[in-house]
């Protein structure tokens, strides 16, 4: 039998639920698009929100576009960002390398080797200028193809965060320019993103008119009876059964994280499974979740506890030690006996508390605090008791 749920992000899972708000205006967008009229919009989110997830369902969704769907990596070179896209266009578009070659050759473009897979030189051009041309003539090749006046071409970044370092204002003006020209020139190009939580704030620091062309969609965590549809949708396809108790505390602990839900229901199945046993019981339950949270200390929390000094860590320590999700900056101030206004902001910065309103923060991952309570780090360094 095969287990249905996944334990890693960035892979979809077997049965995709809920997401009906985002594809509905992703739709409305492509629509807005074929009439003439492009929007782009950049999907965000926490961690394990589902954002790669959403972007290749979109990509399913959007049938009869054109849609090439890059992975980002850090970079800043133009060319390295150029040559994806070449390359994924006639990979996922079954694009013409000859034709593409020959269209780019004479506007002084060059290439390395003669296969049937092209590959760009370094380009010597303007890099905006490089850009536009690339995309430009990959849709004009789209266009041909189709009968209808306005061809759509669905260009779907996938980690847009990742280009946003201290190279990143460049390449993303570049991107926000082209695509703002190449709109203005007829060309229906729509441009789908995703980023993480604070991409916003990213690109508003860096390269603050790049934020205008693009519209925002949060993607939310999943209610009670979508975390229900993700686990037994997919656990009884399979002859399972998760309890409703069970399906609830999935839902807590992971605050509607589908990552966190999939990670959870992964291992209570994998365990059914050896125990043959149909239905996940809490008990069965239990011993799944420690098995999840030693999955998550091995893969991200016990290295982002180490990132954190000893004063950072008083300060976790006290969102441990209490049921309270929201801490206000006086308590903080008052249980340290140190003034934790620097080591807060870093927190902040580094993702792990988030500040909910003026002067009160929370941890960012109610999972983390599973972690922090489970394992007691503190304890075995030496950080002093509070």
């Amino acid at each position: 039998m095969v287990n249905p749920f996944r334990r890693h992000t960035g892979m979809p899972p077997q049965k995709f639920v809920g997401r009906k708000r985002e594809l509905e205006e992703l739709e409305r967008n492509y629509q807005q698009t074929h009439n003439g009229s492009p929007e782009h919009t950049i999907l965000y989110g926490q961690y394990g929100i589902g954002k790669t997830s959403l972007l290749i369902e979109t990509e399913k969704k959007l049938k009869e576009a054109n849609t090439i769907r890059i992975s980002l990596f850090p970079t800043e070179d133009i060319t390295e960002i150029c040559d994806t896209i070449l390359r994924e266009a006639q990979a996922q578009l079954n694009l013409k390398p000859k034709t593409l070659r020959e269209g780019l050759e004479a506007l002084d473009f060059t290439f390395l080797g003669t296969g049937a897979k092209i590959t760009l030189a370094p380009v010597k051009m303007n890099p905006q200028s490089a850009l536009k041309a690339v995309l430009s003539e990959i849709y004009n090749e789209v266009k041909k193809g189709k009968k209808e006046k306005n061809g759509v071409l669905v260009l779907l970044f996938d980690d847009l965060h990742e280009i946003t370092g201290a190279s990143g204002g460049r390449i993303l003006s570049i991107l926000s320019n082209v695509m703002t020209t190449l709109n203005q020139q007829g060309k229906n190009i729509m441009f789908v993103a995703t980023g993480a939580h604070d991409i916003f704030q990213r690109i508003r620091s860096i390269h603050e008119s790049t934020v205008r062309i693009f519209h925002p969609l949060e993607i939310l965590p999943f209610t009670k009876e979508e975390t229900a549809e993700a686990v037994n949708g997919a656990a009884q396809s399979e002859g399972k059964t998760f309890e409703k108790t069970v399906i609830n505390r999935i839902h807590s602990i992971s605050s509607g994280i589908p990552y966190y839900i999939q990670l959870l229901a992964y291992y209570s199945f994998q365990l059914a499974e050896a125990e043959n046993k149909n239905k996940i019981s809490p008990s069965l339950f239990n011993r799944g979740f420690q098995m999840a949270l030693d999955d998550l200390a091995r893969r991200k929390f016990r290295d982002l506890y180490e990132t954190c000094t000893s004063e950072e860590r008083v300060i976790l320590q006290i969102f441990t030690e209490t049921m309270k999700k929201e801490i206000p900056f006086t308590q903080i101030d008052k249980k340290t006996k140190i003034n934790p206004s620097a080591y807060l902001k870093r927190l902040t910065e580094n993702n792990i508390l988030i500040k909910t309103r003026r002067g009160v923060y929370s941890l960012q991952d109610q999972m983390f605090k599973e972690y922090l309570q489970t394992y007691k780090p503190y304890q075995r360094n030496g950080t002093k008791k509070i």
